[in-house]
């Protein structure tokens, strides 16, 4: 290091070397360098004694330095002590600020002999990574710890003018980044985000803020925030409402969605239904972005997509004053900064233009309170009582989730404005009954045929095993983030089971908020959705509990939970303890006591182990069930597909998902069959819209990868067979059973072998390039997450496309699985001739014997013939087409129409779901269910299309006015109305 210094004094504006240390206090270093003869800026080293600590780019602004030069000028550098990498041993701090490139130190307040704890305050690291101020309301975050003791608390402090006013913040959050930095268990759980409203309009010349921390030790100490660090916001952006206004298309209709921007289950069903809508509506997107104090207008269209950024809410309300809308769709208004605008706003668009539809999504319980997790200030689920008592409630809650998202304390105006356009919707949609019964207590007179119950898209995931031998693990799932979430109900079991000393442990598969040091506790950190059954079973946890003391309206870790199959406890609140009372292995607890969890939760893991639930599966293969779909009329054949099934292998499981109404002649009891499945107790079925678009062939081909994934859902189910309505077996299934134990999906083609005569190749290879390769009377499944992802992916094509229209490509569900061997690992093709005989191999393959001697295929034993087309006579046809001269062929068929005339059913067939008019009486044409089955978008918003209102939103109605303008062509072709 050089011992010369660099002048302080400035006293040649365009030529020399200059700079200063301004300060070194309990924050951090600061001050100013700068080359008068350039404009580049300059980079400090910051020593103790003899050894580099850190160093820092000096380009901050500092306007008394411009004022000097007559120019604007970016000189100015800071440095947290918390950046530097401070060596252990400070009793004598000897500092020295060096300028890097010239090596001169830089003149000014150095430290020699001062104490280290003089400065950093005992070792106290901290940074404010971020904050903003827009009027009156601020948002930042940062992180700040002590080396040697805990933080108990802090808190922000806003000094306006000599008045002090606390910011709301929440201390504790999980940062991986400063505990990387770092390496000190202090650090983890370092972060803290602040997010509130003053009763003032926040002014750089007037407000000063401060971070006040509390240590474990009993001391405090008080931050300053830097100036520099505090960035104001202007209030209005006028360049970006111009820029929108010019993509504006002014004769196009929009849809516009209202959402909020914080993450987690209901951003996912927003962009979902984005990506539902894009290709055939513009589509708007109004946020409120929270950490910039901003309004965001997103367009979509197709593929394109662009962001337009507002600084107050008047401005966006002024622009889509100017938009074309033929549809809102209210997801969220948590965290905006004035909610009750954008109601009313919403409430007078409706009265302006009655046709505008409303769609409320009710995510939360926001539209009964500003708390929406409708938690009270006594810290419990309310239970929604008289509006009186909610009001004493608001004006004394001191939640910091309310106090930082939405700090609303008028009751009396938010319900009143909620109820105006709950009123004027048409449309509202729960996901959870329990969400819609909490809803009418706020709103009684609400109007219940709009409220559609809807749930989410969980996904599936394979079952995991749990060890009931080992001593109790609780395992907790998720981000533990706030007392709704249990935070405070965790802490206290844990400090139950140390106190008590029991031999119980406790692993959080997420995050918990200020994390707690216990040996009996684990936090396993965050993970990804797709990995938790992994994490589940390397956890040791066996037996879950979910934590939340708020009513959920839906609760994602809790149905995932479900879908694993692991014992669950959850309180009897919301929609967590809806799902969990219909669950086998699920406990309500009923009293919200830290006390009686801990005594809940371990009788009912003693319960399960008395019950010897060992989760382990009992034959060698796994079990298996098996099942087939069709409507009533196929009764016969299900009847022999069954009972030769059993008659090979009864210790199957045999189902019979039927596509039809039940019949009340039918008793299942006298049937070869184990299990009925109706199609409307498959909950992820929109069957209204099923039957409205889809024919019988259709419906009962759609159905099938949902009944994969419904048997799949039982913990000791692991593999599946379905089977077509009109096979017959000849022999046991259990070499499809040991393929499918080493696969994730067994597939059957049409041919296994090249046709040599030009007819037969006419019949059937050009056949099956129309039909598709494989043929989906016969596929297996094994419950793995490979083929999870098949199924979700499978069950998807067909909820929009299980079409049976060759002039599309596209047959039924057959045609998709062409795809399965390249989307997916673990499909195996299934080639040999014993499986799946039908007329359309059967010339390539050599099928001989008796009933006598049983029947072979290329000398192998027959498993199971396919009867395809039998009542049309098409079977007959084609297979004595080319094989008139086999006895073994005409004995089956004449054995096969034998067993149906045994197995005939003597009462109406008729098609339970065959509905041929609207509610109104009006007859539905093919051009109907054509243009309704081609149109995602029309299944999404009108999921019930055979409902009429009368000059209303139905799809009825839209037909009548929008077909002959958007599909013409459909029109002429089936005859139009």
């Amino acid at each position: 290091m050089s011992s010369d210094f660099i002048r302080p004094r400035i006293t040649n504006k365009n030529e020399g070397l200059y700079g200063h240390v301004d300060f070194i206090n309990q924050q951090g270093i600061g001050g100013w360098v700068l080359d008068a003869q350039s404009n580049e800026p300059r980079i400090v080293e910051i020593y103790i004694g003899e050894e580099k600590v850190g160093e820092a780019l000096a380009n901050m602004q500092r306007p008394d330095i411009s004022q000097i030069l007559g120019k604007e000028t970016k000189c100015g550098f800071y440095v947290r002590w918390s950046e530097l990498k401070i060596p252990n041993d400070l009793d004598d701090l000897n500092i020295a600020i060096i300028d890097k490139l010239s090596g001169r130190e830089i003149f000014g307040k150095h430290a020699k002999g001062r104490k280290a704890k003089n400065l950093v305050e005992g070792r106290l690291f901290f940074n404010v990574d971020s904050i903003k101020v827009r009027g009156n309301r601020i948002y930042g975050w940062g992180w700040l710890f002590h080396k040697d003791f805990e933080v108990e608390d802090i808190k922000l402090i806003c000094d306006f003018e000599g008045n002090y006013y606390e910011v709301p913040i929440n201390y504790g959050s999980y940062r991986e980044d400063v505990y990387r930095d770092y390496m000190t268990e202090r650090a983890k759980h370092s972060g803290f985000v602040f997010s509130g409203r003053m009763p003032f309009t926040c002014r750089p010349d007037k407000c000063k803020f401060f971070i006040d921390t509390f240590l474990q030790n009993g001391k405090s100490h008080r931050i300053l925030v830097p100036y520099e660090a505090v960035i104001y916001l202007e209030r209005l952006l006028h360049e970006e409402e111009a820029k929108f206004a010019s993509i504006l298309k002014k004769d196009e209709e929009y849809v516009l969605i209202i959402d909020h921007n914080l993450g987690g289950g209901t951003n996912l069903y927003r962009n979902r239904l984005i990506i539902d809508l894009k290709n055939s509506h513009h589509i708007l997107l109004l946020t409120y972005r929270l950490p910039n104090l901003d309004y965001q207008l997103d367009y979509f269209y197709g593929e394109y997509n662009e962001a337009f950024t507002f600084g107050s809410l008047p401005s966006v309300l002024s622009i889509l004053d100017r938009v074309r809308l033929n549809q809102i769709i209210l997801n969220n208004l948590v965290s905006f900064d004035d909610h009750i605008s954008i109601l009313q706003w919403i409430y007078s668009k409706k009265l302006s233009d009655r046709n505008l539809s409303i769609t409320v999504n009710v995510h939360d319980f926001f539209c009964i309170c500003p708390v929406y997790s409708l938690i009270n200030s006594k810290g419990h689920f309310c239970g929604i009582p008289l509006i009186q008592e909610c009001e004493k409630c608001l004006k004394n809650h001191k939640m910091k989730e309310f106090l930082m998202l939405t700090d609303f304390r008028d009751i009396y105006k938010h319900r009143d404005e909620w109820s105006k356009v709950l009123g004027i919707s048409d449309r509202i949609v729960c996901f959870s009954k329990s969400s819609l019964d909490l809803l009418k207590r706020a709103y009684p007179y609400l109007d219940s045929s709009k409220v559609q119950i809807k749930s989410h898209e969980v996904g599936e995931f394979r079952k995991v095993n749990v060890n009931l031998n080992s001593p109790l693990r609780i395992g907790i799932v998720g981000n533990i983030s706030n007392e709704a979430k249990g935070e405070n109900i965790v802490k206290e079991i844990v400090k139950i089971i140390e106190k008590r000393n029991l031999p119980i442990k406790v692993v959080v598969i997420g995050s918990i908020n200020r994390g707690i040091s216990s040996p009996i506790l684990e936090v396993t950190g965050q993970y990804n959705r797709e990995e938790l059954p992994n994490i589940v079973e390397k956890s040791g946890a066996n037996v879950f509990f979910h934590p939340s003391i708020c009513p959920e309206t839906f609760s994602f870790v809790v149905n995932e939970l479900i879908k694993l199959g692991v014992p669950l406890a959850v309180f009897d609140i919301g929609a967590q303890a809806e799902y969990v009372k219909q669950y086998n292995l699920g406990l309500v607890i009923e009293k919200v006591d830290p006390e009686y969890v801990v005594e809940s939760i371990i009788k009912f893991y003693e319960d399960l182990r008395k019950s010897r639930l060992t989760f382990k599966h009992a034959s060698k293969y796994g079990k298996v069930k098996v099942f087939t779909s069709a409507n009533i009329n196929y009764l016969p054949k299900v009847r022999v597909l069954s009972k030769t099934l059993k008659k090979y292998n009864p210790e199957l499981e045999m189902n019979f998902v039927l596509v039809d109404k039940i019949p009340s002649w039918l008793d299942i009891s006298k049937e070869p069959f184990d299990k009925i499945i109706l199609i409307e107790d498959i909950k992820e079925i929109p069957l209204k819209s099923w039957i409205f678009k889809y024919s019988v062939v259709e419906l009962c081909t759609a159905v099938k990868p949902f009944a994969f994934k419904k048997l799949l859902d039982d913990p000791k189910c692991e593999m599946v067979l379905y089977f077509d309505p009109d096979i017959a077996l000849f022999s046991s299934i259990d070499g499809l059973i040991q393929e499918l134990s080493n696969s994730n999906i067994i597939l059957t083609p049409h041919q296994t072998k090249p046709e040599e005569e030009y007819e037969a190749i006419m019949d059937n290879e050009i056949c099956s390039l129309k039909y598709g390769i494989f043929n989906l009377g016969f596929i297996g499944v094994r419950k793995t997450d490979e083929s999870f992802r098949f199924l979700n992916w499978w069950s998807d094509r067909l909820n929009r496309f299980s079409w049976a229209e060759l002039d599309q490509g596209v047959w039924t569900d057959q045609k998709w699985i062409n795809f399965a061997p390249i989307f997916f690992e673990g499909v195996k093709i299934i080639k040999s001739s014993r499986f799946n005989v039908a007329p359309w191999n059967i010339t390539t393959r050599k099928l001989e014997g008796s009933f006598e001697k049983g029947f072979t295929v290329d000398g192998e034993p027959l498993c199971f013939y396919h009867f395809t087309g039998f009542d049309s006579g098409a079977h007959k046809i084609m297979a004595m087409k080319y094989n008139s001269n086999n006895e073994a062929v005409k004995n089956l068929i004449q054995w096969y129409e034998k067993m149906l005339e045994e197995n005939k059913v003597e009462h109406d067939t008729t098609f339970g779901y065959l509905i041929d008019r609207f509610e109104n009486g009006e007859p539905i044409t093919e051009a109907h269910r054509i243009i309704y089955k081609r149109r995602r978008d029309l299944q999404e918003v009108y999921p019930d299309p055979f409902k009429v209102v009368e000059n209303g939103q139905c799809y009825y109605n839209w037909f009548k006015w929008r077909a002959h303008i958007e599909h013409p062509d459909i029109l002429k072709k089936y005859g139009g109305y």
